[in-house]
């Protein structure tokens, strides 16, 4: 475990370029600017969550008959919503897929490259949970 010790050393550690690629890699999400420039208030009336709600419309009948459009500028904090929702369901997919590729890359690591746990740890916990 000299390799610890030594930076220069730490790129020549098993499974360290996998790891270093992961750790270039940008993430899918969006920046806040992107998402307020994003935002948008047609979107937030239109949008129904899959069916969960009535899709709003750009315009409304009154009881009178009257049509009247709505202006979507009111909506757009609401679109402003959806789209964060969306970034995070993204970032949070994107991180999910990046650990399970990692764990798949440890686990065909050879058995003689995973590390144990010290023995003080194994005396105390009787194995447990490790």
């Amino acid at each position: 475990m000299k390799a610890f010790g030594d930076p220069e050393k730490l790129t020549q550690i098993v499974g360290a370029d996998q790891l270093i690629s992961s750790l270039k890699q940008s993430g899918v999400g969006k920046t806040i600017g992107e998402l307020r420039q994003l935002s948008n208030g047609v979107e937030a009336l239109r949008y129904n969550a899959n069916g969960l709600y009535q899709n709003l419309g750009d315009t409304f009948t009154t009881p009178s008959g009257a049509s009247v459009s709505r202006s979507a500028d009111l909506y757009k904090e609401f679109g402003a919503v959806q789209q964060g929702s969306q970034n995070f369901q993204s970032d949070t997919d994107d991180v999910l897929s990046r650990r399970e590729t990692l764990r798949s890359q440890i686990a065909r690591r050879p058995s003689s490259f995973r590390r144990r746990p010290p023995p003080s740890l194994l005396r105390h916990n009787g194995g447990a949970n490790l």
